[in-house]
């Protein structure tokens, strides 16, 4: 299993079963080293690299299958790694998807 960061849309269980994925366990968590965005025509929520900022979102546990797909929906982003705080509990490593070379909107 993988622990996958969420942020806008797919942090909603809901929206996660609508495109068949079913997370095995889910934890508010904030993540450090990148800043919420929002980006293009359709103002999606796009987890930009910063270092001095942070940003709040849901860790959930996922099935190899299903990173794959999460892979297919998510393919004009890359997968990068990343160190999880949950509210309660330990530090997670995590995935997450970024496109870390998006230029700053002007």
């Amino acid at each position: 299993s993988i622990w996958y960061f969420a942020i806008g849309s797919m942090m909603n269980k809901v929206s996660l079963s609508g495109r068949k994925l079913k997370p095995h366990k889910s934890l508010p968590a904030k993540l450090p080293g990148f800043r919420l965005d929002f980006r293009g025509e359709l103002g999606m929520a796009f987890a930009a690299i910063d270092p001095d900022a942070s940003m709040h979102g849901v860790l959930h546990l996922m099935s190899a299958k299903d990173m794959c797909s999460l892979d297919t929906l998510e393919m004009t982003y890359s997968r990068v790694q990343g160190m999880a705080e949950p509210y309660e509990g330990e530090p997670i490593c995590c995935t997450l998807y970024t496109n870390p070379t998006w230029e700053e909107p002007q």
